[in-house]
């Protein structure tokens, strides 16, 4: 009487496929980590892009309002900062008493370049005379 051996494990083209699909599956995790770790930085220079703009917007509303003209910073290393100061329009709202003449009201642009990403912010400030 003949009796079969029952055979375990797995054949040479299951094998292979497995070894395939998961090549493949790790090669795709890869690649998308990689792209992660490259733009990882980029957050962190963007926040401290806006921490410089703020500093620069806080110095503006410091001084006096006759004294505010545009200029160009770059001393912060890795930023550039330009400053454009132009006078505003008339504002002009509801009732007349609410109006702001435009020798009293200046629109200040502030721009912060990132060296490193070739990225630009831009903000804008309005600053009265009070």
């Amino acid at each position: 009487m003949l009796t079969k051996t029952r055979q375990r494990g797995f054949t040479l083209v299951e094998l292979v496929l497995f070894i395939v699909i998961v090549g493949i599956a790790v090669a795709a995790i890869g690649a998308q980590f990689m792209q992660n770790v490259q733009h990882s930085a980029e957050p962190l220079l963007r926040q401290k892009a806006i921490a410089v703009a703020n500093s620069h917007m806080d110095a503006l509303q410091g001084l006096p309002f006759a004294t505010i003209s545009s200029y160009s910073d770059s001393t912060i290393s890795g930023f550039t900062v330009d400053i454009t100061v132009s006078s505003s329009s008339a504002w002009s709202a509801t009732s007349h008493a609410e109006s702001i003449p435009a020798a009293d009201a200046k629109k200040i642009d502030v721009a912060v370049a990132i060296a490193a990403t070739g990225e630009s912010l831009s903000f804008t400030l309005y600053r009265t005379n009070h």
